[in-house]
């Protein structure tokens, strides 16, 4: 977990995701709910679910983990994912929309907190961390 305090009174958490390899924390690539469509036309319903570790960038540091799912949405080629960064004393609550083919950059909004979060209000990025890794980087206040 790397924070800082920034000039315009907003403070900054970066993490980094450590992939859960496929199996019962981690879905391998888009599900598709049976009966919902078909993959190639675009109709079927695709959902993605999450349980990873999280740790300090580019290091081994445990920081926390993170759970959440994703839904595919907009003619399939979009992600609305939900996430819950389960962090050393509360909980930040987040969802971003990723486009398909720019994946896995995306913006996101922090919606909320548990525990010295609540009160969270926020927002941030993610980036491509070299070996197919995610980092979330996180400004914020607490109100």
């Amino acid at each position: 977990l790397t924070k800082s305090k920034t000039g315009d009174k907003m403070k900054k958490l970066s993490f980094q995701e450590i992939q859960s390899p496929p199996g019962p924390k981690h879905s391998d690539g888009i599900i598709f709910a049976p009966e919902s469509g078909t993959a190639s036309d675009g109709t079927a319903a695709g959902f993605v679910t999450f349980a990873n570790d999280l740790v300090v960038p580019g290091t081994s540091i445990a920081a926390g983990t993170e759970t959440g799912h994703c839904v595919q949405v907009w003619d399939n080629t979009q992600l609305a994912c939900y996430f819950n960064f389960h962090l050393e004393g509360g909980r930040i609550i987040a969802e971003a929309l990723f486009d398909l083919p720019n994946f896995p950059n995306a913006d996101l909004v922090i919606t909320g907190g548990t525990g010295k979060y609540l009160g969270i209000v926020g927002y941030g990025t993610t980036e491509l961390e070299e070996g197919a890794t995610i980092i979330y980087n996180l400004r914020y206040k607490i109100h």
